[in-house]
Formats: structure tokens, sequence, C-alpha cells
């Protein structure tokens, strides 16, 4: 939640150090890690929303709603 506020206000590092606080108390926190990769997706960091990515994949690799997720 809070990582999302400071996405909303334009402050991507700080909610990306939310998200990855967050990921590192929950390591299957789907959620937090979408939030991360589009927050990286949104600041044109591409490898680092690559490297979050493919945990994901593998993770769910046969959820046909992931997609959909990675706006």
């Amino acid at each position: 939640a809070l990582g999302q506020l400071y996405g909303e206000n334009n402050m991507y590092l700080e909610g990306i150090q939310e998200f990855q606080a967050a990921l590192r108390l929950q390591p299957g926190y789907r959620t937090a890690r979408l939030a991360l990769i589009n927050t990286y997706n949104t600041i044109r960091d591409y490898t680092s929303a690559l490297k979050e990515s493919e945990p994901l994949v593998k993770a769910v690799s046969n959820d046909v709603d992931l997609p959909f997720g990675l706006k």
C-alpha cells in the first residue's frame, strides 16, 4: 500500500524500496512483485523488471491470469 502511494506521487524509487521490503518479508507476495515490476517498467528499468519477472513466471507458469497482471 505504501509503495503504491509513492508511485501515485511519482516517488518511484521510494516505492521500489517498499515493494522490495515487502518481498523480503514475504517472497511469494504476488501483488507486491507485480507492482515492483510495473514500477520498474514505469521508470524504464527494463532489466530490473525482467529480473523480477523471472521468478514470478517460473512460479505461475500455468496461471492464465499472469499476462493480465503485467500491464
